[in-house]
Parts: C-alpha cells; structure tokens; sequence
C-alpha cells in the first residue's frame, strides 16, 4: 500500500468514527421530565432510608415525646394539645413505621401518592 491510500483510509476511518459518536452518546432507559412513567426509589435511596431515617424518626419521637412534657401546659392554655399531639407524636410515627422505605420527597406523575 502506498501513502496515499493509507492518507484515505485513516481519513474514511476518521470520518466514520466521528459519524458515530453521537449515535453512541444517546442515553437508552433515561426518562425525560415529561414522561408519565415511574420507576421508584432508587436503592441508594431504600438504604440511606434504611440506616439513617429510620434510626432519626425514632429519636424524633423521644426528643418529641419529652418536647411535648415541656410545651404541655402552654398547649392547654392555648386549645391546642391536638396540635401538639400531631406534630409531637403522630408525624415522627407515620414518618418512622407507616411511611414506605425509600419514599422521603418521592413523587410521581401517576397515583402512587402517600396516603395518611
């Protein structure tokens, strides 16, 4: 072979490598924003949930649970002991043993919404 066939086969090599790159850059299975379809929690998500929120829900409701002893009586003399009662102790349970693992801000397009 002589250089100027080796000068056109590095050049059609060339060109067919930079013709196929953008077919290889599109992403397969990525949603965009727009789609309607919904996957789920991602398990990083179902683990960070697992090892920290849980174990941090169960202190909410000890730290709330003595909270509710100091704020009690300020709570009764406002007419707000439900109030206290929701935020003190109803929340950090729901949020702790009703909540779905891995469902922190999880939302979705569809009607897979937490119900309480």
């Amino acid at each position: 072979m002589n250089r100027t066939n080796m000068k056109r086969i590095a050049f059609a090599l060339l060109l067919a490598l930079t013709m196929a790159v953008p077919v290889y850059a599109q992403q397969t299975g990525v949603m965009s924003p727009t789609s309607k379809r919904c996957f789920g929690p991602s398990g990083d998500l179902l683990i960070g949930d697992t090892v920290f929120l849980r174990p941090a829900g169960i202190l909410a409701m000890g730290v709330g649970a003595a909270m509710s002893i100091v704020s009690f009586p300020f709570a009764a003399m406002t007419n707000s002991v439900d109030r206290l009662g929701q935020k003190y102790f109803v929340e950090p349970y729901e949020y702790t043993f009703v909540r779905p693992l891995g469902d922190v801000d999880y939302s979705c397009d569809e009607d897979l919404t937490i119900r309480y």
